[in-house]
């Protein structure tokens, strides 16, 4: 669980880099893909589900930034800082 966890934290951190146009195209792919392929391990929670969409959200941000993207951002951070508990 911690890897997840510092997975999650690495996913948050590049969120916050793409806002501000820091992060790099293939480890934002690389993390994305990570959290869709996450719901395979837990499709039964709504976690899961949240994971999906911010992977898929995350392609959205290339185009599109929004201060909304900090929200996502903060989800994943608190869910690694959870899994290292």
């Amino acid at each position: 669980m911690k890897f997840l966890g510092s997975l999650d934290l690495l996913a948050g951190l590049t969120i916050t880099l793409m806002i501000i146009d820091l992060s790099y195209f293939k480890l934002t792919l690389i993390l994305s893909s990570y959290l869709i392929l996450k719901i395979t391990l837990s499709y039964k929670s709504i976690a899961g589900y949240l994971d999906l969409f911010i992977g898929f959200y995350m392609w959205k941000i290339y185009l599109t930034p929004s201060p909304y993207d900090l929200i996502f951002a903060a989800y994943l951070f608190q869910k690694g800082i959870i899994s290292f508990l």
